[in-house]
């Protein structure tokens, strides 16, 4: 089963039903928008959240069975979740249902591995990140200065105690284009960044909370900017969960 995405503008009541205004969006847009690669398998839409200054907000489609509206006795003070039977539904009482919900974003685990050497019954080992006990175990045998060691004489086990959460991407961040994107990158590296206090992007970031203007500058009109606390986080969730391995997304 493949799956579409798309994005809805609004909707309209024709002859008492309700009528969505949705537009096809190509995988690749939908991506860059979400801030990851969406599940093909899937069907997803982007819809206006009136509690979030109508920002799009990301949903999947869910599927459930629920009883017969035809059928249901919902009189009853006891209600079955199996309606008695009708030809609505093809008298099996049940019928199957499917809506859009907002999309709830897995955390972003950074996984933690403990790696030794299997002759080192009384070592800790070393703490590594990686997606995989393999990804982990071969970061270990790089880092050995024996030529001795083998994939084999290395042990290696899960730390989840260790791990490390990071945030995940939110709407507003992930809609920013790739050039203030950039900027985030720049600024959570360097720790600030230097340029004209016109600059279009610079101001967007200001504007949305994300930079902080320093008021200090070598030359009029230019100034440092520095990440708030909210832009950090947003700079953060931008960052690969592995460094080492940005096709690593979950």
């Amino acid at each position: 089963m493949s799956g579409s995405v798309i994005m809805r503008t609004g909707h309209e009541v024709v002859d008492g039903k309700i009528i969505h205004n949705d537009q096809a969006m190509s995988w690749e847009e939908a991506d860059k928008r979400a801030g990851f690669r969406l599940d093909r398998r899937k069907s997803w839409a982007f819809i206006p959240n009136k509690h979030d200054l109508g920002i799009p907000e990301l949903c999947e489609m869910i599927s459930f069975t629920r009883a017969c509206s035809g059928c249901e006795d919902s009189e009853s003070m006891y209600p079955s979740a199996v309606g008695a039977g009708c030809h609505e539904c093809g008298y099996t009482g049940k019928s199957r249902e499917t809506c859009f919900v907002p999309f709830c974003r897995p955390e972003r685990i950074r996984k933690a591995w403990r790696a030794t050497f299997a002759d080192d019954f009384h070592g800790i080992g070393e703490l590594i990140s990686a997606p995989t006990a393999s990804k982990a175990r071969y970061q270990k045998f790089l880092s050995a200065d024996c030529d001795a060691v083998t994939f084999a004489s290395i042990r290696v086990t899960r730390s989840p105690d260790d791990d490390i959460i990071l945030p995940a991407v939110d709407a507003i961040t992930a809609a920013l284009d790739e050039e203030a994107k950039s900027v985030l990158n720049h600024t959570l590296i360097n720790k600030r960044f230097y340029t004209a206090t016109d600059d279009k992007a610079i101001c967007s970031l200001v504007q949305a909370g994300l930079l902080e203007n320093t008021g200090r500058g070598w030359n009029t009109g230019e100034s440092y900017f520095v990440l708030t606390d909210a832009g950090h986080t947003a700079a953060v969730s931008l960052r690969p969960i592995y460094p080492a391995y940005p096709e690593y997304r979950a």
